[in-house]
Formats: structure tokens, C-alpha cells, sequence
């Protein structure tokens, strides 16, 4: 787009918005979600034999009130990134009880590790990722 008074170029950012045939392609911004913070069990899934097998991370929520007590906190929403984020941290000060003589999730022999994780998410999933991922 030119300017009118120099003939020159129009900075990109003093463009007008596109209102054009196809504007209503363009993705609308996502709905504000709660950001969640919860005890999850998490062990390392089969991902498929590509490139020697690859495995990733699956959640499972926790639901036994004994575990939250011991951490001192329960499944919570907050409106903020930074108010999950620091009652995350307050909640992870405690882990280390929880995964006491847990084998690590990297271990054949491990049974998962519980993590306190931050979830921007309209409810919290009982297990993710909903759906595997894909070998690319």
C-alpha cells in the first residue's frame, strides 16, 4: 500500500486490518480458560517403533484427597498464569515426599511420577494428551 503524501511504502504495522472475501478464515482468538493446577501421575507412553521407538509423557489426574493433603492444597482454578503459577510452587515444595522411592519415569521400572502441573484449559482432563501424537 503507498502513501498518499510521500508515494513511498506504507509501514506494515499502519496497514488497515484485512476485511477482504476470505477474513473470515482467519482463526478467531480462543475463548479465556482458567488455569488449573493439579496432581497428576505421569509416566512415559509408547509412542511407536519409529527411529528405535520414542515414547512420550501421559498424565493421569490424581483424585486420592490423602495426596493433596500432603502436598497441602487441592485441585484449584485461578483466573491469572501468575496466581497458578505461584500456588504451583507453593504445592511443589512438597513433591518430593510423594515420589519417594518412586522409580524415575526414564525407568523400565518406574509406575509413573506424580508432577503438579499448570493447565490452561476450560476443565481439567482426567489423563492427557487426549489424543497420542503422531510420529512425523
Amino acid at each position: 500500500m503507498m502513501d498518499d503524501q510521500t508515494g513511498k511504502a506504507a509501514p506494515l504495522n499502519d496497514l488497515p486490518a484485512y476485511t477482504g472475501r476470505d477474513a473470515h478464515l482467519a482463526d478467531p482468538p480462543p475463548p479465556p480458560c482458567l488455569h488449573w493446577v493439579a496432581l497428576y501421575l505421569v509416566s512415559l507412553a509408547w509412542g511407536g517403533p519409529e527411529e528405535g521407538s520414542w515414547y512420550y509423557d501421559a498424565g493421569e489426574l490424581v483424585t486420592d484427597p490423602d495426596l493433596y493433603t500432603q502436598l497441602g492444597g487441592y485441585p484449584a482454578a485461578f483466573p491469572t498464569e501468575g496466581e497458578a503459577y505461584a500456588y504451583c510452587a507453593r504445592l511443589n515444595l512438597k513433591i518430593a515426599s510423594l515420589n519417594e522411592g518412586r522409580r524415575p519415569k526414564s525407568s523400565v521400572a518406574s509406575e509413573g511420577e506424580y508432577e503438579v502441573l499448570v493447565l490452561e484449559v476450560p476443565m481439567l482432563p482426567r489423563h492427557w494428551p487426549g489424543t497420542p501424537p503422531r510420529y512425523e
